[in-house]
Parts: C-alpha cells; sequence; structure tokens
C-alpha cells in the first residue's frame, strides 16, 4: 500500500468508523443513562427511621426474619434446602436478593419456584452464589426479572485492606463502571475510626443523584438496531482492507448472525472481531500511513473502532445486563501480543534471533523479566484477578484525579507504541527490540476489551479510552525525547 494512496475500503474505514462512533452513542446513551439508578440497601433494624429517610436507603431484612418489606434478603447458609420453597412462597411478586453457598437444588427446580412465584431475583456480583443464581435465571421462563446487586463482605474490608475512601471509590464504580443496580451496605470494620451511620451519610451524599427506591428493570426487549448494522459494514471495511481472506469468514459469520439471531451467533461474530480486529488494525498501522504521527493517530481511532463494532452486536439485554457474559476477552488480550513477539523475535533483519548472535546472561535475566511479566499481565486481568496492594492504592490516586480511572494496559501500551514507531522512522532498532512493540500492542487489545466490557455505560468506556490514549502517547513523547534522541546509538544493534 502506498501511503499517498490508501485502499478504497480503508478510506471508508475512517468515515463508517466515525459514523458508528456517532449512531452506537445516540442509541446506547439515553439507555445508560436512564440505567443509572441505585438502590442502597441496607440491613434491617441497623438504622433509625429518621435516618432512613434522610439517606433514603432501603431497610432489606432477611426472609426468615420478616417479609414485610418489598426487597428481602435470602442467605442459602441460613435456610435448609427442603425449606426454601415455604419460605420462597411467601416472597410472592417480591424482591429477593440471593447470597451464600448454592442449594444442592437443581437450577431447573429453583427456576419454576421462582417464575410461581413472580420472584424477582439479586444477582450478587462475585459471591458463592453468583453463577448458581445466573444459572438459574437463564432458564426461567421469566428470565429478564433479575437485577444485579453489589455487595463489600465483612472479611473483604480486612483482606483487601479497604478503608473510608477506597470503600467509597469501589461504591461509586460499581454504579457507574457497572450499572449495578443495588448497593447492599453492611456495617464498617469496627476499628474505622467512623460509623455505620457516618459511612451512609458519606454514601448517600455522593450517590444522591443516582439513588432510587426500587430497581429497575429493563426492557428485555431493548438491543441497538442502527448501529448493529452499521457495525457489520465497518467489520467488513476493516477486514477488507487488511486482507481479503479474512473478510471472507467474517461475512459468513454475518450472515449466520443476520439470520440466525442468537446469543451464541452474537458472541461468535463478536469473538472473531475482538480477536482478530486488533490485529487488522495494528498490521494496517505498521505499513506506515504517511508518517508516524497517521499511524498512531490511526491505531488509536481503529482500535477504538473495533471496540464500538464489538459492544454494538453485543449490545442487548442479555449482555448488556450481564446475563450472559462475553467470552472473548481474554483470547482478544493475548492473540496479538503474541503475534507480535513470534513475528518481531524472529525478524530476519532486526529479530533477536539474527544469525551469529549467541545467547548470553544478561538475555536469559530479560526474559525472565518478560515471563514473570506476561505471567503477571495475565494474573491481574478479569473479575478475580490478583493485583498487587501498592497497585491498588496507585489505582485510587488515579481515579481520584480522573474520577474513571483509564487502564494500565492502554497507557503503558499506547506510550510504548508511540514510541516503537518514532525509533523505527529513524531506523534505531536494538538488541531487544522486539519488546517495544509487543508492549505497544497491548494499547490496542486494551482499549478493545474496555468496549467489550458490555455492562459499562458506553460514554465511561469512551472517555476513558481517550485517556488512556491521550495519557500513553503524552508519556510516549516524553520517553522517546528522554531516551531515543538525548543518546539514540543506545538503540542500535551491537552499540
Amino acid at each position: 500500500m502506498r501511503s499517498d494512496e490508501l485502499h478504497w475500503s480503508l478510506k471508508w474505514l475512517f468515515v463508517l468508523g466515525f459514523a458508528l462512533i456517532l449512531v452506537h452513542s445516540v442509541e446506547r446513551i439515553p439507555f445508560d443513562l436512564d440505567n443509572l439508578k441505585v438502590v442502597v440497601g441496607i440491613p434491617s433494624g441497623s438504622l433509625s427511621r429518621e435516618k432512613i429517610e434522610e439517606f433514603g436507603v432501603v431497610e432489606i431484612p432477611p426472609v426468615d426474619g420478616g417479609i414485610s418489606n418489598f426487597i428481602v434478603l435470602c442467605d442459602f447458609d441460613r435456610i435448609d434446602d427442603n425449606d426454601l420453597r415455604k419460605i420462597l412462597k411467601h416472597c410472592m411478586n417480591k424482591y429477593v436478593i440471593f447470597v451464600g453457598q448454592p442449594p444442592h437444588i437443581d437450577v431447573t427446580d429453583l427456576a419454576h419456584i421462582l417464575d410461581e412465584f413472580n420472584i424477582i431475583t439479586g444477582i450478587v456480583e462475585f459471591d458463592e452464589s453468583t453463577d448458581y443464581m445466573f444459572k438459574v435465571t437463564r432458564v426461567r421462563r421469566f428470565h429478564h426479572k433479575f437485577f444485579r446487586v453489589h455487595r463489600i463482605k465483612r472479611e473483604e474490608y480486612t483482606k483487601l485492606k479497604l478503608d473510608l475512601n477506597s470503600s467509597l471509590k469501589r461504591w461509586r464504580r460499581a454504579l457507574l463502571e457497572r450499572s449495578v443496580d443495588l448497593l447492599y451496605v453492611e456495617p464498617p470494620p469496627s476499628n474505622w475510626k467512623v460509623n455505620y451511620e457516618k459511612y451512609l451519610e458519606k454514601i448517600s451524599s455522593m450517590l444522591k443523584p443516582f439513588m432510587v427506591g426500587e430497581p429497575r428493570i429493563p426492557s428485555k426487549e431493548w438491543r441497538t438496531v442502527y448501529s448493529t448494522i452499521l457495525a457489520l459494514i465497518v467489520g467488513f471495511a476493516l477486514f477488507q482492507s487488511h486482507s481479503f481472506i479474512l473478510s471472507i469468514p467474517y461475512l459468513f459469520l454475518t450472515l449466520v448472525f443476520l439470520f440466525y439471531r442468537s446469543i451464541h451467533s452474537s458472541e461468535l461474530l463478536a469473538l472473531f472481531l475482538g480477536a482478530l480486529g486488533p490485529v487488522s488494525i495494528y498490521n494496517l498501522g505498521r505499513r506506515k500511513l504517511k508518517n508516524s504521527f497517521i499511524s498512531l493517530f490511526f491505531m488509536g481511532f481503529g482500535a477504538i473502532t473495533v471496540g464500538y463494532t464489538v459492544n454494538a452486536i453485543l449490545s442487548d439485554f442479555n449482555h448488556i445486563t450481564q446475563l450472559y457474559t462475553y467470552r472473548g476477552v481474554k483470547l482478544s488480550l493475548l492473540l496479538l501480543p503474541f503475534l507480535v513477539f513470534v513475528r518481531e523475535f524472529f525478524d530476519e533483519e532486526s529479530g533477536f534471533l539474527r544469525s551469529g548472535e549467541k545467547l548470553k546472561m544478561i538475555d536469559i535475566f530479560v526474559f525472565s523479566v518478560i515471563l514473570a511479566g506476561g505471567v503477571y499481565y495475565i494474573l491481574r486481568s478479569g473479575n478475580y484477578s490478583f493485583v498487587l496492594n501498592a497497585e491498588r492504592k496507585f489505582r485510587d490516586t488515579i481515579e481520584s484525579i480522573f474520577i474513571i480511572r483509564p487502564r494500565f494496559k492502554e497507557i503503558i501500551g499506547y506510550a510504548f507504541l508511540f514510541f516503537t514507531l518514532r525509533i523505527r522512522e529513524r531506523g534505531l532498532i536494538g538488541k531487544y527490540h522486539f519488546i517495544f512493540p509487543v508492549l505497544g500492542s497491548l494499547g490496542i487489545v486494551g482499549t478493545v476489551n474496555t468496549f467489550c466490557h458490555i455492562k459499562s455505560p458506553i460514554f465511561i468506556d469512551l472517555y476513558r479510552s481517550f485517556l488512556g490514549i491521550i495519557i500513553g502517547y503524552t508519556l510516549g513523547y516524553v520517553l522517546i525525547n528522554i531516551l531515543g534522541m538525548k543518546n539514540p546509538r543506545v538503540w542500535t544493534r551491537g552499540s
């Protein structure tokens, strides 16, 4: 591809990608804004009636301790399996939050009970019951009658070393970034300097504009329409401009998606896009679109376009409420960095294994650091990721500045993407140069991954991604001026 003569499909990719962002935002943002409503619930008897009305919170009694309220808590650990049906019978037409170790009851049987009594199910995030209750909800006849709950367990305050500020950020994050419908707030640890009443006052003050008295259940018929159709066209333009071979299976998956519209066809198409879309964007950017700055712009914009495409295809009731979760995130995070590593490491001209090179102790040390970094990268991704406490503190600091924290993988990735393209433009390729494009590819997959969290409001994803790109490129500019330009010879092989 000549730098002054772009392929027609690549030109259309710019135009259609921008149109997709506009159209999908118009369709999603009203829904997301309406969905930013939350109930703040507390255990029954933990606060006076006057304070309950002042803070605007809702009392939630246990099902075995009183069922007069319209929201109750069902703890599987405190109820015998044989008594569950009898207890739930008294909860007809109520909102019931389920927690604890799942009962020894088949998911289909419990689903029939919930349908029979018209119970609206509260599914708690990261609880022992979470997966079980999602399975129950999926097989219900009225599977749209559920809401999502966030809870901080008493042991989590100690285990995660949560203080007042970090706890408040976690509640806010659950609402703004995951659109949770109810926050179940239990008393904090006794060693805190603030009591339960003061704790609730701060939560209420922080979330006052979003608080309501009843969990919102979105329509089961809701889905994006115009942006989904446009996303399919954008996907074709992407693969056509990158590889005609990739556009053939994409067209096949598109036909499957259109004629057999289902959860499985949506996720299959999204998996194809989420995994291979970042690869296409990276390869197109490396073709040097006039200069490295245009390539950098295209890679950032292209990553957002691919993310929007995946998001539009999965923007339906099942995914936006997390009833079904997109399972292609891990593959999208690993495929591009792996392919870039193989390509750069074994490159005949600039790769590490160039003829005549011998492995040294420093090489073994560098590879050990890379391996450790790769393992940590995998461990820290996902809902149950391993994150160092120091990183948690740093996350909270960044979040305090920007309200919504940009992803570290995007900041680091785009910084090294900037660094890589700029030193390549000057022919500065050193022995360990293969590391930089691998790290740079993390920015693209990080952006796509951001939009793969369908439950997150689209304007939050867009804000977070732009922050990651801007901060990352700024950091890359600083790196290239401090390191690359100060002594260019340090990046030259053999110096």
